[in-house]
């Protein structure tokens, strides 16, 4: 287990997040272990964020702020993760908040080489009782591409600055969608070390209207912007066998289908790349229609996809108003 004078660096990309930034940041230095630093990077923000994060740093000593030429999440991220000197990383976006045992939570299951993860508030599973089970990097990865598992999200998890620094994992900052889900693989390919994954919900995530749906739907109407589709299929290399490589199958094809439904959404022009998406998304309709780690909500647009991607996204909007 963790060592008892292990410090943590918590690394918080910001970007016009005014409206959020104090609600997270309070929340992270409210946490009952303090023995920490926070790493702020201001991703060239325009609306005063980059001067909030220079009031709370001339307050708190662990705090660094880094401002930067806007370059994205990616480009963010790995700034902090070069400034950062702590033994462990965690990551939490500028527009979330954490519980107070968030890093002690992470901490105490966190091992040498390998991955803690804990669970995004829920509050319709308030009453669980909070176990702790241990995965191997296949089943970890597995999870990473499961509806019902860990999934792809930087925060949530504790990483070994070591095994990034060793193994120059970075991510990629030629993609705006899912980049975090490729560098999450890349880890868990990477460590040696246990994968521990705790029920105990220790983060609030905020959806909000600079989210990744939105982020979505505008990189993709680019014609020269990586889709979902090619992002995740970056993973393929640092998969750790062949069920998680299956699992990795079946979450491309539900990336398809958001391609598909941005595709229709933006007018998309490349009758070509529609196509070739929606021939894939046919041809897997059945596979994913049966595979246990996708949601019902998931398998029916897969489905409604593979009959017509612009009925899917029809039917999307209604169900998604906001």
């Amino acid at each position: 287990m963790k060592e008892d004078n292990s410090l943590i660096s918590i690394i918080i990309p910001v970007y016009n997040a005014q409206k959020y930034i104090d609600r997270c940041l309070e929340s992270v230095l409210s946490q009952s272990i303090v023995e920490f630093e926070v790493i702020l990077v201001d991703d060239g923000s325009t609306d005063g964020s980059g001067r909030i994060c220079d009031l709370y740093a001339a307050k708190d000593t662990r705090i660094r702020v880094i401002h930067q030429v806007n370059s994205g999440p990616s480009a963010a991220r790995n700034c902090g993760i070069k400034y950062a000197v702590g033994d462990y990383l965690v990551f939490v976006d500028a527009d979330d908040w954490v519980e107070k045992d968030y890093i002690k939570t992470l901490l105490d299951n966190m091992t040498k080489g390998g991955m803690s993860v804990c669970m995004i508030w829920d509050e319709k599973n308030m009453a669980q009782k909070e176990t702790v089970v241990c995965l191997t990097s296949e089943e970890a990865q597995c999870s990473v591409f499961s509806c019902y598992g860990m999934r792809g999200y930087s925060w949530c998890k504790m990483y070994d600055r070591s095994v990034i620094l060793e193994k120059s994992l970075f991510y990629d900052e030629e993609i705006v969608i899912c980049e975090d889900v490729l560098f999450v693989i890349q880890y868990l390919g990477a460590i040696k070390g246990k994968v521990t994954y705790s029920s105990k919900m220790c983060y609030h995530y905020e959806k909000t209207n600079e989210g990744i749906t939105n982020r979505r739907f505008l990189f993709e109407a680019d014609s020269g912007s990586m889709t979902e589709y090619e992002a995740l299929d970056r993973c393929r290399k640092y998969i750790d066998g062949e069920v998680a490589l299956q699992y990795q199958k079946m979450w491309q094809v539900k990336a398809a289908v958001n391609t598909l439904r941005t595709m229709v959404a933006n007018n998309y022009s490349n009758q070509n790349y529609y196509h070739m998406l929606h021939k894939i998304v046919q041809k897997a309709v059945f596979q994913y229609f049966f595979w246990t780690g996708g949601s019902m909500t998931t398998k029916l647009s897969v489905v409604l996809s593979a009959i017509s991607p612009r009925l899917e996204y029809e039917l999307w909007k209604i169900l998604n108003p906001n």
